[in-house]
């Protein structure tokens, strides 16, 4: 049984309310529980357990809370799983942490003072930033005040804080505003909650938005089976934890059993639009911030504090991005030399964060977020510095980035035809834009089936939508045979398609397509409809009439400038008209200055 309450063995003759010098550890055991990027299946740290083997220990524990004089002994409870858990952890990368409960009174004491805590950790080659001290919302608001000013003399030492069981606490909001921490842990009963019903939904949408504005991570607590996790990414919650993901386990892990990166991938998830593009620029979530030398004084650092709420700074040496310098980092700086003078030189390179992306501005949201989850170092926010010809411009929230990117899949998904899954017309508008965005001259070819409604009518819908799924592979093969990298296709609805590829493609997919259809559509029909080739049906007055089997017309109109954009849908649906007068299979060319062409059924 795991528990998170903080363990130690009490000798069976101790009295509470005694604050020994020592008490016995040697039952006590850590284990590390991975918390995980939902998005990326990265594992970006691990929350430190504690098992217990005695039994003598649970009497104690129970009764703590309603013995104030076993306060003490609380926090001989909290120092010594702190220890043991920082001893045991073993060696981490720096872009990991390590997540640990505490009891708010353990922070009154000098038991956890910032400079012990700092030395402590620094012997197993901890930094002050991978620290996460966890305080409940379940416990009382604290009213004291040296309570926060060692709550703040901790931040500006670079410890980072995270409030757990958000939604099952009597004080989560009253908490929020004051602790400000980095991170977020929603309890179960409360997400699953917010799952199912209405009320709860808003509230956690709310707190997403919240969190958001305000640089806040969210992590989703005793995650149990796959399709919470997929419900929690779509609401924009970045990361989890556990059994479903990991058990707590010594020494720890990052190995993450029966979770499937795959699925969850949000590029993945929706694998069939993924030529959709989310093509705003990074540009548009720049943050402006300062420049800074790797060898500056304390006076200069003083100044951008002065200019600065929220300090975060890049870092340059001999010309270059050498690092990214976070607000912690400043003040930690800065409370370690408050009593030198402003002249002294200070070599931000022990201090800044050298695990940093560069994009350049023009990059669009989705092509940065894919490349930091494709080069991932498990950074739970990896800082990203934009330039501009090479030069620094300022930075960008990754978690930011990554929820536009995550919006973005979800309304691709919405947007796909049900039927073929490939995506709308949102998705199409966009993918025209992309193409111009990027300077790009492109083709439109618009398809569309002739006859499609006499044989819907003669077969049923379910061997219609046979007829149209086969098209959609028809089409996709032929892109992947004749068409470029990066082309798109799309389903508008009905019978209609439409793909947009780079004009020197178009007239080898479209030859391709009707050679494909032509000999494939024959499936669709019964054998006495293909030998006599026309299907028996009614018109509208209800006359007998032989319709021609169904026909799939291709009309190719390119476009060059953005004024040929503008025109596109009156050009597109002009040509396809044209080519459904032709009879058979055929595809016909619109390129203004050129003769049209066609192809027929041979």
């Amino acid at each position: 049984m795991v528990h998170k309450m903080r363990e130690v063995k009490i000798l069976k003759d101790q009295p509470f309310g005694n604050d020994p010098e020592e008490t016995e550890c040697s039952n006590i055991k850590a284990t590390y529980q991975p918390i995980v990027n939902l998005s990326s299946g990265e594992t970006i740290g691990w929350e430190a357990f504690t098992r217990i083997n005695d039994d003598n220990c649970f009497r104690f524990l129970y009764n703590i809370p309603s013995h104030t004089e076993a306060t003490p002994f609380s926090t001989i409870i909290d120092k010594n799983c702190f220890e043991n858990a920082i001893q045991k952890l073993g060696r981490i990368h720096s872009k990991h942490k390590v997540f640990l409960n505490i009891q708010p009174q353990s922070f009154q004491t000098s038991a956890f003072a910032p400079e012990r805590i700092s030395d402590f950790i620094e012997k197993y080659g901890i930094k002050p930033f991978q620290v996460v001290f966890e305080l409940s919302s379940r416990n009382s608001f604290q009213n004291d005040l040296s309570f926060w000013n060692q709550i703040d003399k901790l931040k500006n030492f670079g410890i980072q804080f995270a409030l757990d069981d958000v939604g099952s606490g009597q004080s989560d909001f009253r908490w929020i505003a004051d602790l400000k921490p980095q991170y977020i842990k929603l309890d179960r009963q409360f997400y699953q909650n917010a799952l199912s019903e209405t009320i709860m939904k808003a509230l956690l949408e709310s707190l997403v938005t919240f969190c958001k504005q305000t640089n806040i991570c969210m992590i989703a607590e005793r995650l149990e089976n796959l399709t919470e996790i997929e419900l929690l990414v779509d609401m924009g919650i970045q990361y989890g934890q556990g059994y479903y993901l990991a058990r707590p386990n010594f020494p720890k892990k990052q190995a993450i059993a029966g979770y499937s990166i795959d699925i969850v991938k949000p590029s993945n998830r929706v694998k069939k639009c993924q030529l959709m593009k989310c093509n705003l620029p990074i540009e548009k979530y720049l943050r402006q911030v300062p420049i800074v030398q790797r060898k500056t004084t304390v006076l200069e650092l003083k100044k951008i504090v002065s200019l600065h709420t929220h300090v975060t700074a890049v870092v340059m040496d001999k010309g270059k991005v050498a690092g990214v310098l976070e607000n912690q980092h400043v003040y930690q700086i800065l409370c370690q030399h408050k009593e030198d003078t402003g002249l002294t030189t200070i070599d931000l390179a022990k201090f800044m964060e050298q695990n940093f992306f560069v994009a350049e501005s023009e990059m669009s949201v989705v092509d940065v977020v894919k490349m930091i989850a494709k080069q991932n170092m498990g950074l739970m926010n990896p800082p990203i510095v934009v330039t501009s010809n090479s030069s620094p411009i300022g930075t960008v929230s990754f978690v930011e980035l990554q929820e536009v990117f995550i919006r973005y899949q979800i309304d691709e998904a919405r947007d796909a035809n049900p039927l073929t899954g490939l995506p709308g017309n949102m998705a199409i508008q966009q993918a025209i834009d992309e193409y111009y965005r990027i300077g790009q001259p492109l083709s439109l070819i618009y398809i569309d089936l002739d006859h499609f409604k006499v044989f819907n009518d003669q077969y049923g819908f379910k061997r219609g939508d046979q007829m149209l799924l086969q098209l959609s592979q028809i089409l996709s093969w032929a892109i992947k045979r004749k068409g470029g990298e990066g082309d798109f296709l799309g389903h508008i609805g009905g019978d209609d398609f439409v793909i947009i590829t780079a004009p020197e493609k178009a007239v080898g997919i479209c030859q391709l397509v009707i050679k494909s259809f032509s000999r494939l559509r024959n499936g669709c029909y019964d054998i006495k409809e293909i030998k006599q080739g026309y299907v028996d049906s009614h018109d509208r007055k209800g006359l007998r009439k032989q319709a021609p089997l169904a026909a799939v017309s291709l009309a190719i109109v390119d476009c060059n400038e953005r004024k040929d954009i503008a025109e596109l849908p009156e050009r597109a649906a002009s040509m396809k008209q044209y080519a459904k007068t032709i009879s058979g299979n055929s595809y016909v060319l619109d390129r203004r200055k050129t003769v049209d062409r066609r192809l027929q059924e041979g």
